[in-house]
């Protein structure tokens, strides 16, 4: 008992636009072998497309319902009634589309150094006794997918920077500029018998990277040796506000010249490539 052929009456294809939403409509006549076969046999046959499945010529519309009746009262040939649509649902969970929102966030760091690369510091070219903050905003991103289990390596990756070039919702990110702020993950569900979790990243993107940056200042330098010794005045007294250092743990020749800025990096660098973010 089964179904022996079916076949497209592409002259009954039919399409529909009304601006927000895309339907298509297809029709198959189908035969089959025994008079016990009804119309159940004919929908769940694999030669009618199942729902969920994209049409093949509009691929954002999907199988959204289908019908099945004898044809002209016949008891062994079928027509049935294929209905495509853009908001229709997806049956794999699996295959579901992410969903992806943006927002700007703002915070405060300290300025080491202006836009012009000018050091910060007073009319006197010594360092505030305060930091000088200044705002920065950064994007971010939260990209929501189901995944069928719980991946525990994930969390290895919060507060992690992107130590390669990747792409999220159609932007290319350079390396350096993404943080992993932080990933969650839902309780498990289950959709037409399969079971999946909705893992979320949420992702911070600052394209001046997350490095941090400090004067190189201090009351000691580095002699000949490496050995720090403390660095003295030109009567040979030891100084009473911290000195400019050249980046390399010398003191620089004048007190009021410009301190290196030391960068640090604060956090682990990993792939992002290996979440195939869409």
């Amino acid at each position: 008992m089964s179904v022996t052929s079916t076949n497209e009456r592409f002259q009954n294809r039919s399409s529909a636009d009304n601006g927000e939403e895309r339907t298509h409509v297809r029709v198959f006549i189908s035969q089959t072998d025994d008079v016990d076969d009804g119309t159940a046999t004919v929908l769940s046959d694999p030669s009618i497309p199942s729902i969920g499945e994209v049409h093949p010529t509009d691929l954002s519309a999907r199988v959204d319902n289908k019908s099945c009746a004898p044809l002209d009262g016949q008891k062994y040939v079928f027509i049935t009634t294929v209905n495509y649509s853009t908001q229709a649902g997806e049956e794999n969970p699996l295959n579901e589309a992410p969903k992806i929102s943006w927002a700007l966030s703002s915070s405060s760091a300290p300025m080491f150094k202006d836009v012009n690369d000018k050091i910060v510091a007073n009319s006197a070219g010594e360092p505030f006794e305060q930091d000088i903050n200044r705002d920065i905003s950064a994007s971010t991103v939260n990209y929501s997918v189901n995944l069928a289990t719980l991946d525990t390596n994930v969390f290895d990756y919060t507060n992690a920077v992107n130590s390669d070039q990747f792409t999220i919702d159609g932007v290319t990110i350079a390396q350096g500029w993404a943080k992993m702020k932080s990933i969650s993950v839902g309780v498990q569900q289950e959709k037409n018998e399969i079971q999946y979790r909705t893992h979320t990243f949420s992702i911070e993107i600052d394209v001046n990277g997350w490095k941090v940056e400090a004067l190189d200042i201090g009351y000691e330098e580095l002699d000949i040796n490496q050995e720090r010794q403390p660095i003295l005045n030109d009567e040979g007294l030891k100084i009473k506000r911290p000195w400019p250092l050249d980046g390399a743990g010398g003191a620089m020749p004048n007190a009021d010249d410009d301190p290196d800025i030391i960068e640090f990096e604060p956090y682990e660098e990993k792939a992002f490539s290996v979440f195939n973010f869409a």
